[in-house]
């Protein structure tokens, strides 16, 4: 038996289902479209949060623009202000409160380990994406005083190697991921002292 292979007809067979075809333009246009709306979609979903718009169940609020001394977080369990920093005696000093039902946010995150005396910073780290620096707490920590203490926070310290120049900078808080815009104030505008 001898076959041929003939050339296709102008048009589908008549009884092969029509079905549209893309062109490569069309495929191009599309793919196009898709990947502008994705884009929009994730911009969209990882906005920035003010204080006013309550966070999703779970999750944590984002810092609120309107605090310039200080990047707030909200949590279930409480809520951690995050900041300011200075850099005073050569050492760059960071401050973090938790509201007081929030105390456990200090310790069970890992970011400090609780004792008689107080606070040790453990997994807490300072960073700073513009001046390419991660610091680890210093190993020697000075004693600081609160000039500004509340009482519906516990407050502690922690010092770092000193930062050169101002801006913000961000902290790896551990369990709660990265922290930015947490302020580098002057000196004399901290919250607290070297003791």
């Amino acid at each position: 038996m001898v076959m041929s292979i003939a050339p296709p007809p102008d048009g589908p067979p008549a009884s092969a289902p029509s079905r549209p075809r893309l062109s490569r333009r069309r495929l191009g246009l599309l793919a196009a479209a898709v990947a502008v709306a994705g884009a929009i979609g994730t911009a969209a979903r990882h906005r920035p949060r003010t204080r006013h718009e309550p966070s999703a169940p779970g999750t944590l609020a984002q810092p609120t623009p309107t605090a310039p001394e200080s990047s707030t977080q909200e949590h279930p369990a409480g809520e951690l202000i995050i900041g300011p920093a200075s850099v005073i005696g050569g050492m760059t000093v960071l401050r973090v409160a938790a509201s007081r039902p929030g105390t456990d946010l200090l310790t069970h995150t890992g970011a400090f380990r609780g004792d008689s005396t107080g606070y040790t910073p453990d997994g807490i780290r300072l960073l700073s994406l513009q001046r390419g620096i991660a610091l680890r707490p210093l190993s020697e920590q000075p004693a600081i005083s609160d000039t500004r203490p509340d009482a519906n926070f516990n407050t502690t310290f922690v010092a770092f190697d000193g930062i050169e120049g101002d801006g913000e900078v961000e902290v790896k808080f551990p369990g709660l991921g990265l922290i930015g815009s947490v302020p580098v104030v002057a000196s004399s505008r901290a919250p607290f002292r070297i003791a």
